[in-house]
């Protein structure tokens, strides 16, 4: 990949996140108290250890550019969580989801598409389509089942139709196992508590409409294209990874980044370093001095998020971005399971059911090493912890 695209992404989002924090009124004790959160310590503490490894890399022009983008990532989340009220987070969250259902169809119609016909769009490589989808489509099923009117249900439910038809139609198995387990943490969260629906609250029978659609255009893409025959292959060959090549690609990926790491567990190579260190370790690999000349690309990638963390940042590394996720969960799973506003219960159990699907996606997906997918999970991220606020002002948060 071609970090030009990525970097010009970096940019746009630097500039409009800054231009909300520096907008916000911040008294000392809000300050105080919002960096104390421990999920911002977390993300500080992770944010931090990257830009540590930065320095000791071996391949510095590689660790800058990571270390711009998780930044970037960083202020992102910051701009969300500071600068959306409670009804915004809902609009944006809306947005996020139409952007997937554009992409989709983009991709299913565009001319765009993998050398086997797989669908991928403008982001090129349907790997990272399918991560941005699966990311999507636990938030429309919490919007869905939150929304207060048929057509807002309606909405939601044809886009989630273009996002799940593309989302098979990139044969990503990773992708489809995230959304499927993030979807059902949506509806677990919200169905097998005890809170009482809110004044004019949306339940899981008035979500068997827009289901049952979704599920027979799902079908009818299976039965009636050529993509959807290809993804009954594709789906088949779960029985068979043995054999499968991709399957087999990604093991020695996977082994390489376990040999990477258990070379420097404390520190790891630098941040971004991995695609030219696994060279040494896959004799499948490009040779380093041809990733040096063209650039790393997909195939360098470990393509299991865990796996080329704990090879670029050590262990601790890994940890402190595990220890992001476990904060996030403690502080977005109590609004999605007490919240007596059905609405606002719905959309946090969407946003936590995306970071679900994204953590299950990114152990065989390596779209979460490029900007084009990560941006959108700091995103995701910053939208579950707007939506703990009563209108957006968290007192948690320290917000005033």
């Amino acid at each position: 990949m071609v970090p030009c695209a990525g970097f010009a992404i970096d940019v746009v989002v630097v500039l409009l996140a800054f231009w909300v924090v520096v907008t916000q009124d911040w008294p000392w004790a809000r300050i105080r108290a919002f960096l104390a959160h421990p999920l911002h310590l977390a993300i500080g503490g992770f944010l931090g250890w990257v830009a540590l490894s930065s320095l000791w890399s071996e391949v510095p022009q590689y660790s800058q550019f990571e270390l711009l983008r998780h930044g970037t990532g960083v202020l992102l989340y910051f701009g969300v969580v500071c600068g959306l009220s409670g009804g915004q987070v809902g609009a944006v969250a809306g947005t996020l989801v139409v952007s997937a259902a554009l992409a989709g169809f983009q991709g299913l119609v565009g001319s765009t598409r993998h050398r086997d016909g797989w669908v991928a769009g403008n982001f090129v490589d349907p790997q990272l389509l399918a991560g941005f989808l699966c990311l999507a489509l636990p938030i429309a099923a919490g919007l869905a089942g939150g929304g207060h009117h048929s057509r807002t249900r309606t909405a939601v439910g044809a886009a989630s139709m273009l996002a799940a038809v593309a989302l098979l139609g990139t044969h990503n198995r990773s992708a489809w196992v995230g959304g499927a387990v993030g979807i059902t943490a949506v509806l677990l969260l919200c169905l097998r508590t005890g809170t009482p629906r809110a004044r004019g609250g949306v339940g899981w029978k008035q979500m068997v409409v827009p289901a049952a659609a979704i599920l027979a255009a799902v079908g009818m893409f299976l039965v009636l294209s050529q993509t959807g025959g290809s993804s009954l292959k594709r789906a088949a060959t779960v029985t068979t990874l043995q054999r499968d090549d991709g399957w087999v690609s990604r093991m020695r990926s996977w082994q390489a980044a376990r040999w990477v790491a258990a070379e420097r567990p404390l520190t790891g190579v630098g941040i971004g370093a991995f695609p030219l260190q696994q060279a040494l370790y896959n004799r499948y690999s490009r040779e380093q001095s041809e990733i040096l000349a063209t650039g790393p690309s997909l195939s360098e990638n470990a393509h299991n998020t865990y796996l080329q963390l704990a090879a670029d940042l050590g262990y601790p590394g890994l940890a402190l971005y595990l220890g992001i996720f476990v904060a996030y969960f403690r502080t977005v799973v109590p609004t999605a399971l007490r919240s007596r506003e059905s609405s606002r219960r719905w959309l946090a159990a969407g946003l936590v059911g995306a970071i679900v699907a994204q953590m299950i996606c990114a152990i065989a997906n390596p779209s979460w090493e490029f900007a084009e997918c990560s941006l959108f999970l700091w995103v995701a991220l910053g939208l579950g912890v707007a939506a703990t606020g009563q209108d957006g002002r968290s007192r948690e948060l320290g917000r005033a």
